[in-house]
């Protein structure tokens, strides 16, 4: 009788550390499960696929930032990309460098992007993007959603949560300055020319880290932007509701915002880049029209990834 209560007591601790190993693996599973997101290609075509359910909305919001970018802030001139593109060829010191050298010039359009010929020009820029991407995060959440939208309501409904946004975006301006200040210098170093291409590549290294240390800084901050513009959530609560979302996996959604810029940065030059070297006078007007397009699925892309954090 005591060897089969001895045998019975040791099955029941076999059993007892099987349903407990059972119970980790199934907890690790339900973490990986939770930590799962989809792949940054994946959430692109997602992201375009998200904007072609309303697509002449989406177009004309598009058409509306663009021409009054084109109006109220002066682009990039034909001068200034000749300029550029003389200074290029002659660093490259070779017709076997043309494609490097295009895609140097269209780096250094990027980083010239951001700027504007007079503070007032940056003022009208910088009001313009941040309105017509409250509009597009209102429209984009509805179109998700599956609601009818239409134009007059994005930009009228999607502004009521302006001031908590704008109060948001400063929180975001402050992170993004080593990006800021890299971006600067690597446009000043870059715009005197006279650079080889080893040279050009190691400030185009330094942007990229400064760039990296503030996407550490505003990961969080970015999908704060997306939840203050629920109903009855103030800055704070975004804040910490974003960090809630990548908390124990900052390091992926990094990567995941990180594909963006590179895949934008990839279709930009395999666009642009005829038109550089073959068109150089439309080639401003072209690459004005890319950056009024690549805002809607910056946001479209950044909400999908929004809402699998939320899975």
């Amino acid at each position: 009788m005591k060897l089969k209560s001895s045998k019975s007591e040791k099955a029941k601790q076999t059993a007892k550390k099987q349903s407990r190993f059972a119970e980790q693996d199934k907890k690790v599973a339900d973490q990986a499960e939770a930590f799962k997101i989809d792949g940054g290609i994946r959430l692109f075509k997602r992201a375009f696929g998200l904007l072609q359910m309303e697509w002449k909305v989406f177009l004309i919001i598009a058409v509306i930032y663009g021409v009054l970018n084109a109006l109220l802030v002066p682009t990039i001139s034909s001068t200034d990309l000749s300029v550029a593109k003389d200074n290029f060829d002659a660093a490259m010191k070779s017709g076997n460098n043309n494609a490097l050298g295009g895609v140097g010039i269209y780096a250094y359009l990027l980083g010239t992007a951001g700027t504007a010929n007079s503070e007032v020009a940056g003022v009208y820029r910088f009001l313009l993007a941040f309105i017509v991407s409250l509009a597009l995060i209102w429209t984009i959440r509805q179109v998700y959603a599956g609601q009818k939208v239409t134009v007059k309501d994005g930009f009228y409904k999607g502004m009521a949560p302006f001031v908590p946004s704008l109060l948001l975006l400063g929180v975001a301006v402050i992170q993004m300055l080593p990006l800021i200040i890299g971006s600067f210098i690597y446009t000043l170093v870059v715009a005197t020319g006279g650079l080889g291409v080893s040279q050009i590549a190691a400030w185009a290294i330094f942007a990229f880290l400064t760039a990296f240390l503030s996407l550490f800084f505003v990961c969080s901050t970015l999908f704060a932007l997306y939840v203050v513009c629920l109903p009855d959530v103030t800055p704070m609560v975004a804040l910490r509701a974003a960090r809630e979302l990548v908390r124990d996996r900052r390091w992926l959604v990094m990567r995941r915002v990180a594909v963006l810029p590179i895949i934008l940065f990839i279709l930009g030059v395999i666009l642009l880049l005829p038109f550089i070297f073959f068109a150089t006078s439309i080639a401003g007007w072209v690459f004005l029209f890319m950056l009024t397009a690549m805002l809607p699925v910056v946001h479209s892309y950044m909400y999908l990834l929004y809402r699998e954090l939320l899975k």
